[in-house]
């Protein structure tokens, strides 16, 4: 158990002040540490928390390049595997791959979250307002500007 003395690195977003949480009758355990007692006691420990928190605004937009190149890279290499399990006709030996339409698409579902969690992964970094490089206020509608 950790020494009453000791830092405890705290790491939460702006606006979102770490609490303790119920862990039973009137038995609170703070949510970064392993500190457990009543929830008045553990008030005053939720303030050391934030006093001592790393303020986190969250967004982390230069995370979209990096996650665009790696998304693209992943779902591109699972379409010609993907191709690949579908398609080719594996031989019998050494080693048997899958030689039924069942036994194919089996192994498809199972590359399937491969393919998937990049794909998802590039549509939000390409439409989610968080992670878009432009601000919104430089934007201007097109219904809002006025002709002369």
């Amino acid at each position: 158990m950790a020494d009453s003395g000791e830092l405890h690195v705290t790491v939460c977003l702006e606006g979102d002040p770490p609490g303790p949480f119920c862990i039973g009758p009137d038995k609170y355990q703070c949510q970064f540490c392993s500190k457990v007692g009543e929830y008045p006691a553990l008030v005053a420990h939720k303030q050391t928390h934030e006093k001592s928190a790393v303020k986190h605004e969250g967004g982390c937009k230069w995370i979209r390049t990096p996650a665009i190149m790696y998304s693209t890279h992943v779902a591109t290499t699972l379409v010609p595997i993907l191709a690949h399990i579908l398609f080719y006709q594996f031989p019998m030996k050494p080693h048997r791959g899958p030689q039924t339409l069942q036994e194919r698409w089996l192994l498809v579902f199972i590359y399937a979250p491969y393919l998937l969690v990049p794909v998802l992964l590039l549509l939000t970094m390409l439409l989610s307002s968080t992670y878009s490089s432009t601000s919104k206020s430089g934007h201007t509608s097109v219904k809002t500007k006025k002709t002369n």
